[in-house]
């Protein structure tokens, strides 16, 4: 009889580094899980790496559980946060926000994010909307 578990070594699976448009490279990511409401990501950041450009999203959360290393955490107007292990924290829909690993030392988190009818991926740059992502 087959097992309905599935286990897998994430530091086998993650992806490469991945490039984009705005010619940022983001972290090496493996997604843990994927249904129609929610998504959960292990994302492994190198030294001078983010998760994504400053962004929010219109109707989605997030959230981000640091596993090792330390964080940053913009938030808009300037607001940075230092995180480390063990802390976790939410960004509500509307909420600009991006993760960045300023350390000499990797990072790794556990990211999840909600999925919502309709919701888009607002990229920043500056303060002005230059990407709009529909998740449709």
């Amino acid at each position: 009889m087959k097992s309905k578990v599935k286990i897998t070594n994430i530091y086998r699976e993650l992806r490469s580094s991945k490039r984009l448009s705005f010619g940022e490279i983001l972290g090496k990511y493996f997604t843990l899980f994927d249904s129609p409401d929610s998504q959960v990501i292990f994302q492994r950041l190198e030294p001078n790496q983010r998760i994504s450009p400053p962004h929010f999203h219109t109707k989605s959360e997030e959230g981000a559980l640091i596993i090792s290393g330390k964080v940053r955490v913009w938030l808009g107007k300037g607001e940075i946060l230092k995180l480390s292990v063990g802390a976790y924290i939410h960004f509500k829909p509307g909420k600009p926000h991006y993760i960045f690993n300023g350390s000499k030392d990797n990072a790794e988190l556990l990211l999840v994010r909600s999925k919502k009818e309709d919701d888009r991926t607002v990229f920043l740059d500056d303060n002005l909307k230059v990407e709009i992502y529909n998740h449709d």
